[in-house]
Order: structure tokens, then C-alpha cells, then sequence
């Protein structure tokens, strides 16, 4: 608690989670508001958005959608000032804007909306991405299929899992927003491709998307599932 009444504001955007309820907004401890916390012991006014489908928001999450990232980012910036400004400060319009993993590409995001002037009273102050996956197409996915994931891995057991978790993810969420198969048949092997939807619908801890996906990804993914990634 402090007595100022103008403060320059911190946006963390989170990396994934596949379970709504570890988002920002439903986790008071632990490892996603740990940074936000950080922020505002530094004097910060610290914003932590959930994404779209996360929390208690409708519908599944439409992990890596770039766009919805980054309004979902400036809808909580939004939020946050109606919010200070009925508690009696203000906040700057210079934004500080960042984010982990998942959460860099949607602080690359707020930021090109800031700097665009998508909203009327912010602006883009600095921004700092961290580790984030900016190229799935040269990078990201020909690392999840030719076992570099794997063999990079300290565990090589923990990276073939990471592999197939995010192979999964990204086959169920893209094809949500941009249809390419219609049966999960076509891309999963059975008996997952029978599961695996509801699996990624958010309704299911990360420890759960664990139990219910196989060790390999030569276990999960049809050769037409292979060929799409």
C-alpha cells in the first residue's frame, strides 16, 4: 500500500496452461501471479489478463491465437484503469509489456495494438517478450516431430511427453478457429481420438492431459495428423 496516485502500469501476460482454472484470475498463489506480484511490490499497477477461455470465461481456449491474445490484453488494461480510476488514481499511458512463453507472443501482440493506437489512452512504454515460440513453422514444430524436443530434453521421457501434449494442443485448437480435418480420427490414433477433444477443452488439469495422452507421439498421430504439423 503506498500513497501514490499516478502509476505506470505492467502488463504480464501468462504462458500456457490447459486448464481454465489456472488462470490468472482463479490462482490467488503460485507460479502464474508470481510475477504479477513481483511487479506490484515494485510499485507497479500490475495486469495479468486471462485469455480467451480460461478462467471463467465461456468456451474452450483458442490456444496461440495471436489476435485474441492481444485484445483480451488490452480489454484487461481497459479494465484495470476503470477500475483505479474509481479508486481514486490513475494510471499512465505508457504501458510496460510483457509475457512468458505462450504469454511473449501476446505481449508482441498488445504491443503492435498499443503502438497502432488501438485504444485511446495507452501507449506502448517498453516492451520485453521472454521465451516465447515465434516460429512455430521453422521452428517449433520441426523440433516437436524430428525428437529434437526429445533429445534436447534433460528427460528424455519428459520431452517425447511435452511433444505429444503440444502436438495435440495445437491440432485441437487450430482446427477450432481454422477447420482442417472433421473427425478426430482423421489425425488421432484410437483410443485417443476418442478422448482427446474433450481433453483440451479446459475442463481438465495439466495432470490429467498427462494421464490421457500416450509417451509417444508415434502412439497419438495418424501419418494425415503427422503431415498436417
Amino acid at each position: 500500500i503506498n500513497d501514490r496516485r499516478r502509476l505506470t502500469t505492467v502488463s504480464f501476460t501468462h504462458g500456457t496452461e490447459l486448464y481454465r482454472g489456472d488462470a490468472p484470475s482463479m490462482t490467488p498463489s503460485g507460479f502464474e501471479p508470481g510475477p504479477v506480484y513481483g511487479y506490484a511490490a515494485a510499485v507497479f499497477a500490475s495486469v495479468a489478463p486471462d485469455y480467451l477461455g480460461l478462467g471463467t470465461g465461456p468456451g474452450p481456449h483458442p490456444w496461440m491465437d495471436v489476435p485474441s491474445e492481444g485484445t483480451a490484453s488490452l480489454d484487461m488494461l481497459r479494465a484495470a484503469r476503470a477500475y483505479t480510476g474509481r479508486n481514486g488514481r490513475t494510471l499512465q499511458r505508457q504501458v510496460m509489456v510483457t509475457g512468458f512463453s505462450q504469454g511473449a507472443s501476446a505481449a508482441l501482440e498488445l504491443g503492435r495494438e498499443l503502438r497502432s493506437g488501438a485504444d485511446g489512452w495507452f501507449r506502448l512504454g517498453a516492451l520485453a517478450p521472454i521465451s516465447g515460440a515465434y516460429d512455430f513453422r521453422r521452428t517449433e514444430l520441426p523440433a516437436v516431430l524430428n525428437g529434437e524436443l526429445v533429445r534436447l530434453n534433460p528427460s528424455p521421457e519428459l520431452g517425447a511427453k511435452y511433444s505429444v501434449v503440444y502436438a495435440a494442443n495445437a491440432l485441437v485448437s487450430f482446427n477450432r478457429i481454422h477447420p482442417f480435418y472433421s473427425s478426430p480420427a482423421e489425425v488421432f490414433k484410437r483410443p485417443y481420438a476418442d478422448t482427446i477433444e474433450g481433453l483440451f477443452g479446459g475442463d481438465h488439469t495439466g495432470e490429467e492431459v498427462v494421464k490421457g495422452t500416450p509417451a509417444k507421439l508415434d502412439d497419438l498421430l495418424t501419418d494425415r495428423g503427422r503431415a498436417l504439423l
